[in-house]
C-alpha cells in the first residue's frame, strides 16, 4: 500500500484501508495478504461497514458511496445533505440502520443507510454548545459521540439532537472517537484514552477514565521528531488499528495498558 493512508476499518477476517494517494480502498486479510483493491474514489478519507447487509460505506470529496463488499457492486451515492448542502464527510459510522457522517462545520449528518437519504443534522445550530468542527463520530445504543477538533472536546448527543454533555477527557488536537464493547475510546495527537460508555451515554460526563496509552512513547518517537499523531482509528476487542501518515500501527488498549 502507498503512503497517504487516511482511514482503517476492521472487517470480518481483515482490514479495509483508505488510501488517498491511489484513490482506492485496499482490503487485506488478517495476515496482511492483499485481497481486493476498490478504486474509482476521489481521495477516500473515511469508512464504515454494515455486516448485516455486507455494505461498505466510503466517504470522499464527492460524498458518500455504498457498495456491496463481496461483489463490489455500487449501491448508492449521496453528494448532498440537508437543504442541498455539499456532503464531504470527515468520518463515518454505521449504527442500527443509520449512517452518521461527521461533516466539519456542518455538524453530523444522519442518513438512512439503505438509501443514503439525509434525515437530520446534529450540532449544526449556533451557540456555545454548537459543533465548530465535527471531525469524528461514533455511536452506541442511543448515544452519539462527536469529536470537535476546533474546541478540543467530545460532545455526547442523543439521536434527537439533544446535547447530553461533554466527555471528561483532556484533549489536544482531538482526532478520533470510537465505541466498542461498552467502552468509549478517544484519541488525540498524544494519547489514547478509554471511558465507560454507560456512564457517558447517560449524561454522567464527569466519570472515570479506564485506561490511557501514551502514543508518543508507544510509537518510539524521539523528542526531536514530529509526532505522527492519530490519523484514523478503529477499535475491535482489545486491539486498535491506528493510521499515522503512511503506516498502520496495532495498539493494545486493554485496561491498564
Amino acid at each position: 500500500m502507498a503512503a497517504g493512508l487516511n482511514a482503517v476499518l476492521a472487517l470480518p477476517g481483515g482490514l479495509a484501508v483508505a488510501d488517498g494517494d491511489s484513490h482506492a480502498i485496499h482490503v487485506v486479510s488478517a495476515d496482511n495478504a492483499p485481497q481486493h483493491v476498490l478504486d474509482g474514489f476521489d481521495t477516500p478519507c473515511c469508512l464504515a461497514y454494515d455486516p448485516s447487509s455486507d455494505t461498505l460505506f466510503v466517504g470522499d470529496r464527492h460524498g458518500v458511496h455504498a457498495l456491496r463488499l463481496s461483489t463490489h457492486d455500487r449501491l448508492a451515492t449521496s453528494a448532498r445533505g440537508i437543504d442541498g448542502k455539499r456532503l464531504e464527510p470527515c468520518d463515518l459510522c454505521y449504527h442500527d440502520g443509520k449512517l452518521l457522517a461527521a461533516t466539519g462545520e456542518d455538524g453530523v449528518l444522519v442518513l438512512r443507510a439503505s438509501t443514503l437519504q439525509p434525515m437530520v443534522e446534529i450540532g449544526s445550530a449556533t451557540g456555545p454548545d454548537a459543533l465548530l468542527c465535527a471531525w469524528s463520530v461514533a455511536a452506541a445504543d442511543d448515544a452519539i459521540y462527536v469529536a470537535d477538533t476546533e474546541m478540543d472536546r467530545v460532545q455526547v448527543y442523543g439521536f434527537g439532537g439533544e446535547l447530553r454533555g461533554t466527555m471528561p477527557a483532556e484533549l489536544r488536537e482531538v482526532d478520533s472517537v470510537r465505541v466498542t464493547d461498552g467502552t468509549v475510546y478517544v484519541a488525540d495527537h498524544m494519547r489514547l484514552q478509554s471511558f465507560p460508555h454507560r456512564e457517558a451515554c447517560a449524561g454522567d460526563v464527569g466519570g472515570r477514565r479506564l485506561a490511557q496509552l501514551d502514543l508518543k512513547q508507544h510509537l518510539h518517537v524521539n523528542d526531536g521528531q514530529r509526532h505522527p499523531g492519530v490519523h484514523g482509528l478503529w477499535v475491535a476487542g482489545a486491539s486498535a488499528w491506528m493510521v499515522s501518515v503512511d503506516k498502520i500501527h496495532e495498539l493494545r488498549v486493554v485496561p491498564g495498558a
